[in-house]
């Protein structure tokens, strides 16, 4: 086993700085006995690779590594083959993301046209005598012309290094795939995320029309279940349940119906509607996996619909509510539904559009108690945390009966950086700018933070982040301008996130390309998006990053209330609740900043809810000092820093 001499760190490919000697130190150390780790290294750390170094030091060990987007599942592979030693590696995703067959990728469904013919696939082939520790990333497979799905799969049943997305981890489904030894280190990245994770790994989500949908093709099955003689261990029985699953349908269907305001039921009134034997109804539900499972491999012409797949998901949660009443209480039956609002020409008000019926786990603890007891050593990280004592409660880690003696573990340290904030609370009128959820499009708040954003498109010759709550206020935002005809484009090229992955990595890209260029450029993102944490975008790319609005969540939804509701039985109040995920939000946002030491940038908040937001940030970025001045005053001292930071730079 190598040691830590001379103040270096086994693998590491960098000269350390001393709070990153302190997190190798305290994670290496704390792998010694069984232990749930939580640790907090500011965004741009090197929380990574120091925690690979760590765990690689473990003789006969395998690592598991998760993290929460197949974009992040990359940057963890690249940033592996960067360590000074080599071990086998392996990546786990989707075939959707990672199929290479120009004739599959395309397709609307690509699971089902890979299953067709996947046997006569050149890729698929090739994967079959995969065995190079070199082709581990997708531009290596791409090349080689390697199936990255069957041939990943194959080699994490011995990599040394496993890195995948929460799914191979929290997903019953998926997880029961590959088979982690106990004695694995789990790896947890961008840890934040899992209250969010976990409870959706057990939660069931559905729509009207998804659910009339499920009924026609449960009906459909049901009749040609009836002619298939080729699966003989099928009873009656089951036949009998998918019936019985059918009625669940017409249960949501009649709570869709409910009046509006009644916006939450309790899972207890649910239950209290079915009436069946719950030994059949599990049986029911196994047999219906089996059964679909088989009609998949046999390639049977049939409707086979993914809602068939989560409405057994919905039946399996409501038995295991049935089976322990004592945990009714962590779980509820919510229903959001739309609404639109125009009060006036200069307000608009919008929410979602669709009718959705949720059966939500309120209690992080049940989806992460598996986990738990599948690993005798995890590691939580995250550049935001804390309070600890509020991240261990909202995760359950107080809750849980450990299988082992473990110890729960927590350390926070930071990287300096050489930034500067700044809290924009009133706009060059003078006037405050509050971004509620009533007040964020009257004429005045969008007028004010649009010259705002236009006079720092002329000062900022380097790319800009903008940050807003939602992609809702972010389209709106746009067009209101464009309405009142605020033309901030006129200064700077403006690109945007969207909810299509493609797009919005095409946008990002043509972002990076007019900043090298020298143009400048301003990417619109959204706070609670796929761009806010993972994803390397600092240096000139966002020189400077605006956080419009506090991104709180959305208090009037069903699931919120619910979830707020069940967080006070933890003592934890509904306001702490929303300032700590605001907040854990926010420092996400900040960190796209600054990702090298080398780096410089402004951040800068717009809004006066900020204040009680920017008092919790952690000392990493409360130690910069904060300037709430006016508009004119922030602007100038922006141009001011990035103006002498520049100088700086020429000099060296």
């Amino acid at each position: 086993m190598q040691t830590n001499q001379n103040s270096q760190i086994p693998f590491f490919p960098f000269t350390p700085q001393q709070p990153q000697l302190d997190f190798y130190k305290f994670i290496y150390g704390s792998l010694s006995k069984p232990a749930v780790i939580l640790t907090e290294l500011n965004t741009g750390g090197g929380k990574t690779l120091l925690s690979a170094c760590a765990a690689l030091n473990q003789p006969k060990r395998r690592i598991i590594y998760a993290t929460r987007t197949f974009q992040e599942v990359l940057n963890v592979v690249n940033q592996l083959k960067k360590l000074k030693t080599t071990f086998s590696l392996s990546f786990l995703a989707s075939k959707q993301k990672t199929c290479i067959n120009p004739d599959v990728r395309f397709s609307s469904d690509i699971d089902h046209t890979c299953s067709q013919i996947y046997r006569n696939c050149q890729f698929y082939q090739n994967s079959l005598n995969y065995h190079s520790q070199n082709i581990n990333d997708m531009e290596d497979f791409e090349v080689a012309q390697i199936c990255p799905f069957f041939a990943n799969r194959a080699a994490s049943k011995t990599a040394k290094f496993v890195v995948c997305s929460y799914n191979y981890i929290f997903d019953s489904e998926i997880s029961a795939l590959n088979e982690f030894d106990e004695s694995s280190i789990l790896i947890v990245d961008e840890a934040h995320n899992i209250p969010k994770v976990a409870t959706s790994s057990i939660s069931a989500q559905f729509t009207k029309n998804e659910c009339e949908k499920c009924a026609q093709d449960i009906a459909i099955l049901i009749k040609a279940l009836k002619s298939i003689t080729t699966i003989k261990s099928l009873p009656l029985q089951f036949i009998l349940q998918l019936q019985i699953i059918l009625n669940e349908i017409k249960i949501l269907k009649n709570i869709e119906s409910a009046r509006v305001y009644d916006v939450q039921f309790e899972t207890s009134r649910i239950i209290s509607q079915q009436k069946y034997d719950k030994n059949m109804l599990l049986e029911g539900i196994r047999y219906l996996k089996i059964v679909v499972q088989v009609l998949k491999q046999a390639n049977i012409s049939i409707v086979i619909s993914k809602q068939i797949i989560n409405l057994t998901k919905f039946a399996s949660i409501l038995m295991y509510v049935d089976l322990y009443p004592n945990q009714a209480y962590k779980f509820a039956l919510t229903v959001d539904y739309p609404f639109m609002k125009f009060e006036d020409s200069t307000k608009i008000i919008l929410a979602n559009q669709r009718n959705i019926v949720e059966l939500t786990c309120l209690d992080c603890a049940i989806g992460i108690e598996k986990i738990i007891k599948g690993f005798t050593n995890i590691i939580f990280m995250s550049g935001t945390l804390r309070p600890f004592h509020i991240s261990k409660q909202i995760m359950g880690l107080d809750r849980l009966q450990f299988k082992y003696q473990l110890n729960i573990i927590q350390f926070s340290t930071y990287l300096d950086k050489n930034f500067k904030l700044f809290l924009l609370t009133s706009g060059l009128n003078r006037e405050e700018i509050t971004l509620n959820f009533t007040h964020r499009f009257e004429q005045n708040t969008v007028v004010s933070v649009a010259n705002v954003l236009i006079q720092l498109s002329k000062t900022v010759s380097d790319g800009i982040l903008l940050f807003f709550p939602s992609f809702a206020f972010l389209e709106q935002f746009a067009a209101f301008t464009q309405m009142l005809n605020l033309k901030i484009q006129g200064n700077r090229l403006i690109f945007f996130e969207s909810n299509n992955t493609l797009e919005s990595q095409h946008a990002l890209n043509c972002h990076m390309v007019a900043c090298d260029m020298g143009r400048g450029s301003i990417f619109c993102a959204v706070a609670r998006g796929s761009f806010a944490e993972g994803i390397d975008i600092g240096s000139q790319y966002g020189r400077l990053v605006v956080i419009i609005g506090v991104p709180y969540m959305f208090r009037q939804s069903a699931r919120i209330q619910a979830q707020m509701k069940f967080y006070q039985s933890l003592d934890i109040s509904e306001d702490e609740y929303m300032e700590f995920d605001a907040l854990q939000i926010t420092q996400q946002a900040v960190g796209r900043i600054c990702r090298k030491s080398s780096e410089y940038g402004c951040i800068l908040f717009v809004e006066s809810r900020f204040k009680p937001v920017v008092r919790m940030l952690d000392h990493w970025a409360k130690s910069k000092g904060f300037k709430e001045t006016h508009a004119r005053q922030i602007i100038q001292g922006i141009k001011d820093f990035l103006l002498e930071q520049q100088m700086h730079k020429i000099k060296e």
